[in-house]
């Protein structure tokens, strides 16, 4: 599969060239690489669809998910001496204490850690940013994921699949930041398939409700959205690439699948 972050699709019966970007959800610089040839394929499209809607009210109330149950923290989750030297580490390495955190999920909590780790050149992350330029221009916006679809996905994984996401952050420093930079190269390399690997091989067990379950989703979706005018659509890069990305699940759907330069 040839390296390329912005794919062209061409749906099989009207011939209309829709547009599918591999993003990151951060403000490092690493991720705005494209971002200009990004913007004219948006003011040539009738529809921005981002990976999730923005715009969606349910997103709202996804902080309630994304913490512990009403009375549940962290140490309850690791017991008290894991968690304790956990919270050493963390602030050691990576200059957070968790404790502030420590009402939130596991996932969440990594999620921020990892996070951390990359520069903040720009104020908004790159989905975010691409979903204002959408407004700005007056094109219509709308989402593969609803929010309701990312209360489901956070409902069906377990504290136990989650908690190794943490541990594995604190016990692992040196690994971690090596497994990142390794990613921001791959993208900036624009490895897909490289970046699908690298999320594949991390996500362990989750790799099935994070990766495959949400491709086929959002492609079944993205097909039922370019039946009309041209679309530009945004998902994260490491769903692009393998046998249930969104490229192959759209190539079996009868598009032609073209790199863009």
């Amino acid at each position: 599969m040839s390296n390329s972050l912005i794919w062209k699709l061409i749906h099989p019966r009207t011939r209309v060239a829709h547009h599918l970007y591999g993003t990151m959800h951060v403000r490092d610089a690493v991720a705005y690489g494209h971002v200009e040839t990004a913007q004219e394929l948006i003011q040539s499209s009738e529809l921005y669809v981002g990976e999730m809607n923005l715009s969606d009210p349910v997103l709202t109330e996804l902080d309630d998910y994304f913490r512990l149950q009403y009375g549940y923290t962290l140490a309850h989750v690791y017991g008290e001496h894991k968690y304790k030297r956990m919270q050493h580490i963390i602030l050691k390495s990576y200059g957070i204490d968790i404790d502030s955190l420590k009402h939130y999920k596991p996932m969440i909590v990594a999620n921020m850690i990892t996070e951390s780790t990359l520069s903040a050149e720009y104020p908004l992350p790159l989905d975010q940013y691409l979903w204002r330029v959408a407004e700005k221009i007056g094109i219509a916006t709308t989402g593969l994921e609803s929010g309701a679809d990312q209360i489901r996905i956070l409902q069906s994984i377990s504290l136990e699949l989650q908690k190794p996401m943490l541990s594995q952050i604190a016990k692992k420093v040196s690994r971690h930041r090596k497994k990142i930079a390794s990613l921001c190269q791959l993208y900036q390399d624009k490895d897909i398939q490289g970046l699908y690997l690298t999320s594949k091989r991390s996500l362990g067990k989750l790799r099935k409700p994070l990766l495959y379950q949400r491709n086929h989703l959002m492609a079944d979706r993205l097909v039922e959205l370019t039946d009309d005018g041209p679309v530009f659509a945004s998902v994260g890069a490491a769903h692009l690439a393998g046998k249930y990305g969104l490229l192959r699940l759209m190539k079996k759907s009868g598009y032609t699948i073209l790199p863009v330069s």
